[in-house]
């Protein structure tokens, strides 16, 4: 198959996984018009979308998976996607270095977005990722609940980040130095994984902030004294983290429910 045209007439389509390299994605929109499909999935190295080609879509949530060349980070199609698209997950390209302003902006018109993943595209993995940086504008998609960077080796830092975002996940992000000194005050979930060149937490975190996990991180040998009794799991019991993180968190057992060193 090398278009979607031949499934434009599965009216009743709910999800659609395509893993193999299309040469166009014509029949799209009469799958997207149908008002069923809530889960499409592209593979991230297909051709480039035509956005003349889009027609306005049906109201239902939708969850896209695709890769940045495919041309479906554009302002033709995010506007029209924008009360819809609620679940994207972004396959970066080995050679990509940033966003485009384009893509930046295009990205920001998606403001019904509640989940979004960020990661290096698998097909060249384990090769680093050369992305610098995260797009600028994150913090305008005002209803994102749940931020996933996964595998972008050559990011330094994190941009502003909404203030609505409750789950923050790093991952095999090996340049991250530091995260923003000021979280969002909504954050309940703290996860980073293999972040070895983080050496320390922010001094203070979110006073909604439930759950931190931290796993393959040695270089991080504390907590902040800014922690809090409220939280409800902490999770440090990675082989790989430091002994002087453990100990710290050992001695807030009894204080925090659940704590793993």
């Amino acid at each position: 198959m090398e278009t979607l045209q031949a499934l434009s007439n599965l009216i009743y389509l709910t999800e659609c996984e395509l893993f193999f390299e299309l040469r166009g994605l014509d029949g799209l929109c009469p799958l997207l018009s149908h008002g069923r499909l809530t889960k499409l999935q592209i593979d991230p190295h297909s051709t480039r979308m035509c956005p003349s080609a889009l027609t306005p879509f049906s109201t239902n949530p939708l969850d896209v998976w695709t890769g940045s060349t495919t041309g479906f980070l554009a302002a033709p199609i995010c506007s029209l996607l924008s009360s819809t698209l609620t679940k994207f997950e972004l396959s970066l390209e080995k050679e990509m270095k940033c966003f485009t302003k384009e893509q930046e902006e295009a990205l920001q018109l998606l403001t019904s977005l509640q989940e979004l993943h960020f990661s290096a595209s698998q097909k060249h993995w384990p090769y680093l990722s050369k992305l610098q940086c995260l797009p600028a504008g994150l913090d305008k998609l005002i209803n994102l609940k749940r931020l996933t960077i996964y595998r972008c080796s050559s990011i330094r830092s994190l941009p502003s980040l909404p203030s609505s975002l409750q789950k923050l996940v790093i991952y095999d992000c090996y340049a991250i130095q530091s995260l923003p000194n000021s979280l969002p005050s909504s954050l309940e979930i703290l996860s980073i994984f293999r972040c070895k060149a983080i050496k320390s937490l922010p001094d203070s975190l979110p006073s909604s902030l439930k759950t931190l996990k931290i796993s393959s991180c040695d270089a991080i040998k504390s907590l902040p004294d800014s922690l809090l009794s409220s939280m409800l799991e902490l999770d440090v019991s990675s082989s790989s983290n430091s002994k002087e993180l453990k100990m710290a968190c050992r001695k807030l057992k009894g204080t925090i429910p659940i704590v793993k060193a």
